[in-house]
């Protein structure tokens, strides 16, 4: 999931997703509120966020999301035009975010995305042979 306030971003983002071939399922959404309604739904393996948006911001959407447990494997990216000393006036991110300054590095977001497809292949492989093992 991308949530980006900025039409022109998430157009490049959707451009570069269908380019590469890697098999992504991405929702692409403008507003924080968006996400919020939207994630117990599409329950995403990773979320891309920008941190300054009108009314609900990434940090405010990442505290809420934070305070959910469902939540606690999604791997968060937050993408942004914001200074190390910018972020630190907001408040902390909740722990094991990544922070990306703009512009995104479209190679080092692929990079990414690709170690997050083969890490959730390599738990589906060992989960489908735990499953497989039968005690007697």
């Amino acid at each position: 999931m991308v949530v980006e306030d900025d039409a022109t971003t998430r157009a490049v983002y959707q451009a570069h997703f269908e380019q590469w071939d890697i098999p992504i399922d991405a929702t692409v959404l403008e507003s924080a509120i968006e996400a919020l309604l939207d994630l117990p739904m599409v329950k995403p393996h990773v979320l891309i966020t920008d941190l300054r948006m009108p009314d609900i911001d990434g940090f405010e959407m990442l505290r809420q999301l934070s305070a959910h447990p469902q939540f606690n494997n999604v791997a968060v990216t937050a993408i942004t035009g914001l200074s190390p000393e910018e972020i630190q006036e907001y408040g902390e991110l909740p722990e094991g975010t990544h922070v990306m300054h703009k512009p995104a590095d479209m190679g080092w977001l692929r990079g990414y995305l690709q170690a997050m497809l083969s890490m959730r292949a390599s738990q589906k492989r060992y989960s489908t042979a735990a499953d497989m093992v039968c005690v007697s």
